[in-house]
């Protein structure tokens, strides 16, 4: 039987995008939320032109957050969202990722797509910020 995540690996990187033609990160985790859980999260489509305005993105996440829609937990099980520190080009922002079983995670990179990687991952163990979880 094939895990529910492996459909989304295919799905390219595409600025704003919110289906299977493309997505940034927090495409990617709208549409899972979207097609594995039934919840309609905010789209966020008005908040950003592109996702090099890493201030306004973050400021949306960060809002977002601390909203009584979203849970902040130390104990991350599938379909909680994992908030990393993303730098690149000189600029610093939030990226989103999704748990999909214990210590790993789905998320969307600009040049290499959606990605399946370890929570404790070279790249990322010393930039996750934190854990949340939807609660309506």
């Amino acid at each position: 039987m094939a895990n529910w995540w492996e459909k989304y690996q295919r799905i390219p990187f595409k600025e704003k995008g919110r289906d299977e033609s493309g997505a940034d990160c927090w495409g990617l985790a709208y549409l899972i939320y979207k097609n594995e859980k039934g919840i309609d999260v905010p789209d966020y489509l008005w908040a950003y032109e592109d996702t090099h305005e890493t201030e306004k993105i973050s400021a949306h996440i960060k809002a977002e957050r601390s909203s009584s829609r979203w849970l902040e937990i130390t104990d991350p099980k599938p379909f909680d969202l994992v908030l990393m520190q993303e730098s690149a080009a000189g600029m610093v922002g939030i990226h989103v990722g999704l748990v999909i079983r214990q210590g790993f995670m789905i998320h969307i990179r600009r040049k290499k797509g959606v990605v399946i990687q370890p929570l404790n991952a070279f790249e990322w163990k010393n930039r996750i910020m934190g854990f949340v979880r939807y609660v309506g």
